[in-house]
């Protein structure tokens, strides 16, 4: 089982397309910029622009937030 979340945790690369989900549920479209290689790993995601008039950063995502588009 903990390989499985170390794979799952890999599974999420720079400039890849996900969709971050946060504490709502509301799905919200963009790309890795940046992630730490602490336990548990973190991305920061740069949502798209036609959600939002200016560029938007989410910091500090969880794995089990994103999911690939």
């Amino acid at each position: 089982n903990r390989m499985e979340i170390k794979m799952e945790e890999r599974s999420f690369q720079l400039n890849d397309r996900v969709e971050v989900t946060n504490y709502k549920g509301l799905k919200i479209s963009g790309r890795i910029i940046s992630r730490t290689f602490y336990q548990p790993m973190l991305y920061d995601v740069e949502t798209d622009q036609e959600f939002r008039p200016d560029r938007r950063i989410i910091k500090y995502v969880e794995g089990s937030q994103l999911s690939h588009v």
